[in-house]
């Protein structure tokens, strides 16, 4: 069996507001500027078209297959020939449980999406059960969101599914950002053997709210491959199967593992 090619992608580093026009003017030139640096890929940040109040999401939601924001990167996509993987973006909740909340859904536009949907967060948002991941140029890669980095065991679920990369689209805040983005980010890199693909907002969106930024690739072994500067910019790092499979065989962790009732 072949390897999957290697992989090219652009990770890109957001400071979005409630304007979605000047967040898509960012976004689609981040992508052309990754497409000239050659790649195939292209992450972006968690609300990536639209960061505002909590709960003001919910009021521009909409069906996804009817939804500007998707409709807009489907056109960039198409435009640049890339897969984008879009951190996040409000879709619209039925249904009486949901409070006026939206769903908080990563979207990936380019390759087959058996189930898109990767959603955590309480204020706003409504809590999805499922893992999801998707296939693509004979990668396999897992998806969260944000404060999905808090609990291992998500991604180990993902690992289990056959993930070689793990997305985490995020708006860390200054506060966690400083001391935990880094060693979280590191450590499901390391204890699942993925690379790791964190797209993340910066800088202050309105008053009061401040983003920690360092958008970031880490390979299997831990080693960061690439950041962002402290301003909205886009880096490329590459993702190579074989280095990954080399850790996964030197170091074979996953298959040493011990499974209790």
């Amino acid at each position: 069996m072949s390897r999957p090619p290697l992989r090219r992608i652009g990770v890109a580093q957001l400071r979005s507001t409630e304007d979605f026009d000047d967040n898509l003017s960012v976004i689609r030139e981040l992508c052309r500027r990754a497409k000239k640096s050659g790649a195939h890929w292209v992450a972006l940040p968690e609300n990536c078209l639209f960061l505002g109040l909590e709960g003001a999401a919910a009021k521009h939601a909409e069906e996804l297959e009817a939804s500007r924001f998707v409709g807009a990167l489907c056109e960039l996509a198409k435009d640049e020939q890339l897969t984008i993987f879009a951190g996040s973006v409000p879709e619209r909740s039925i249904g009486s449980d949901t409070q006026g909340r939206a769903y908080h859904t990563s979207v990936v536009i380019g390759v087959e999406v058996p189930d898109g949907r990767a959603i955590r967060e309480a204020e706003g948002w409504i809590a999805c059960e499922s893992e999801a991941g998707v296939s693509g140029d004979g990668w396999r890669v897992g998806l969260s969101i944000c404060y999905d980095l808090r609990f291992p065991e998500h991604y180990r679920r993902l690992v289990d599914d056959g993930a070689h990369v793990l997305m985490v689209p995020s708006a860390f805040t200054l506060q966690t950002g400083k001391d935990h983005w880094l060693p979280l980010l590191t450590s499901r890199a390391i204890e699942n053997q993925c690379y790791v693909v964190a797209a993340a907002q910066w800088g202050e969106h309105f008053p009061g709210r401040v983003s920690w930024g360092k958008s970031m690739a880490i390979d299997p072994w831990g080693t960061v491959l690439a950041t962002a500067p402290e301003r909205p910019s886009v880096v490329v790092a590459e993702l190579d199967f074989e280095s990954l499979a080399r850790v996964r065989d030197r170091f074979p962790s996953l298959r040493h593992r011990r499974h209790r009732a």
